[in-house]
């Protein structure tokens, strides 16, 4: 395929590309064989092992039905972004079941933060591998979302061994610098595989992978499917450009092993149709909309952090908003509906989690709301304006705004978020209320 532009440099509130010293994968002693984990179900998932190397550090595990010490299995180490081991795990059971995968699904990885959390859980994983599990080393992969997409990469030049693969979805490589230095310690046999929602913020970035891997010579596919930022779903559906994609990719990598010349074909045929040319044309449009709609973003957050914000109307008119919605909602552009929704989503994603989550952390509640208006304009009433609107009034001194939005969140089924904002000591002087009690009562139920 055709070689596309690198993505942008990186956000400053992605990961660094430095870590302190590699990552080793300790070789057991000559002769010595894997524990076998007696006491640990097959084909079921098992929600929380502690590491022996740092019991501090737990994850999931999947033992396929068949696994047996005397023989060595290829392994899959899952990392979500909020340490939600059994969000990606239940996704893969089926296929790592079928295919006869060892899967551990970290319950300590974190995005949008240091390195050090991701560095010491797959450490400690690394070294339950080599001491508890008969696994072939040769067949390791790690599979990563959103900013531990990015993660994966970091870790793969940094092993004792050269690491099979990753799997990212969601979110491109942790800079735009971190090829060519990268690529040759991968390895020959190393292979990437990911994707995004078709409405996920980070859509263009991960669209821009396919033309750099191809520069660097990385064996890798990507694929695409409904919905927005997540995990995928196993199955996605196709459409005519994908029909393109798919062509495609049978053709380059059959090729030599298997007749590929009809592949070849259809996807030359394709390629040339105006609806392939039409979604190529109109995709390169968006990822540089995408670039714009970054710079608007980034002053509008500006004006707020200097203390002198736009006003909720101003900045929704610089965001242009309105116009996103409607492009959003026009039925008869569903290529542009999308490419609108990637847009809102990047506004959301700014205004509701990175800026308010800064103010807060930096003792401006005050600006906090101010980022939050804006991202209540684009989803009304969703959980996450809800949660930091909440810390947001509770750090002001608003014990009912700290209690609209426990509310929210309980009503909306983000108990954990509740649980967490219920417990702040900040609400001690409210536990007599009883509107406090009945939203403690509902989360005990």
């Amino acid at each position: 395929m055709n070689p596309r532009s690198a993505p942008a440099p990186a956000p400053l509130w992605l990961l660094a590309a430095t870590l302190a010293g590699p990552l080793t994968w300790a070789v057991p002693p000559a002769g010595a064989q894997a524990l076998d984990p007696d006491t640990l179900p097959r084909g079921e998932i098992i929600e929380s092992i502690a590491c022996r190397a740092d019991p501090s550090q737990r994850y999931a595990l999947y033992l396929p039905s068949r696994y047996r010490p005397d023989t060595r299995w290829p392994v899959l180490i899952l990392m979500d972004p909020r340490g939600r081991a059994l969000v990606p795990l239940r996704r893969v059971v089926e296929p790592a079941e079928r295919h006869g995968y060892v899967v551990l699904s970290s319950h300590n990885t974190l995005s949008d933060g240091p390195p050090e959390p991701n560095f010491r859980a797959m450490t400690a994983m690394l070294t339950d591998l080599v001491e508890r599990y008969a696994v072939d080393r040769r067949r390791l992969y790690f599979a990563g979302f959103s900013g531990t997409a990015r993660v994966a990469w970091l870790f793969a030049p940094r092993l004792s061994v050269p690491l099979a693969g990753i799997l990212g979805f969601g979110a491109g490589l942790p800079t735009s610098n971190f090829f060519p230095a990268a690529a040759q310690s991968l390895g020959a046999h190393f292979g990437f595989f990911g994707g995004a929602g078709v409405t996920d913020f980070n859509f263009d970035e991960v669209r821009a992978l396919d033309g750099l891997l191809d520069r660097y010579g990385i064996a890798h596919r990507l694929r695409f499917h409904d919905g927005p930022h997540a995990w995928p779903p196993l199955e996605t559906a196709g459409r005519t450009y994908e029909a393109f994609v798919r062509y495609s990719a049978i053709a380059e990598d059959f090729r030599g092993l298997r007749p590929t010349e009809p592949a070849q074909a259809k996807a030359d045929e394709l390629e040339q149709s105006a609806v392939v040319l039409d979604t190529r044309r109109r995709l390169d449009e968006f990822a540089l909309r995408t670039s714009e709609l970054q710079r608007r973003i980034e002053f509008v957050a500006q004006m707020i952090r200097s203390g002198s914000p736009l006003g909720l109307e101003l900045a929704l008119e610089h965001l242009e908003i309105t116009r996103l919605r409607e492009e959003a909602a026009d039925a008869d552009d569903p290529l542009g509906a999308l490419g609108a929704q990637r847009a809102l989503e990047w506004i959301f994603v700014h205004t509701a989690f990175y800026e308010p989550r800064q103010h807060l952390e930096q003792g401006e509640p005050h600006k906090a709301l101010a980022a939050l208006a804006i991202a209540d304009a684009v989803k009304p009433g969703h959980p996450r304006v809800c949660q930091f609107g909440a810390q947001a009034q509770l750090a002001l001194g608003n014990a009912q705004g700290a209690l609209d939005g426990l509310e929210c969140l309980v009503d909306a089924g983000w108990l954990w978020a509740a649980e967490r904002l219920a417990a702040d000591p900040a609400f001690e002087p409210l536990h007599g209320e009883a509107r406090y009690q009945a939203l403690v009562e509902r989360l005990r139920r």
